[in-house]
């Protein structure tokens, strides 16, 4: 299991955290998806499985394989209303270059759309 060291809340629900076996580190309001991306990044496709640590403790508070937390983000659209929802990479969504040709008008619903498209795909 990849050990995801849980740091200090550094200001309200977000917490510091580093993954010492991969030199990797962050600051999210969800720890475990947000180390996941970053370990699927540093070394591709994984079966293993990740859990975040507090110091000291030897059992993860939660874990989950890296595949599938790096598809998860967590979701608040709802007052009250936390799940889980796919994750959509928006720095490959805002990536994609709008056709020059298009009215400055018309590149709203364009993003939209591509936004969409990227949620279907993803």
């Amino acid at each position: 299991m990849i050990k995801i060291v849980r740091g200090a809340e550094v200001s309200p629900s977000i917490w510091e955290y580093s993954i010492p076996s991969l030199g990797l580190f962050g600051k999210s309001r969800q720890p475990l998806l947000d180390a996941c991306r970053q370990i699927k990044r540093a070394s591709g496709d994984t079966k293993e499985s990740a859990g975040v640590f507090r110091d000291g403790i030897d059992t993860p508070d939660i874990s989950c394989t890296v595949e599938a937390g790096a598809l998860l983000t967590v979701s608040e659209r709802d007052k009250g209303g936390v799940r889980f929802e796919k994750y959509i990479d928006l720095a490959n969504v805002f990536n994609r270059q709008p056709d020059p040709t298009t009215n400055q008008n018309d590149l709203v619903p364009e993003l939209r759309s591509t936004i969409k498209e990227a949620a279907k795909g993803a």
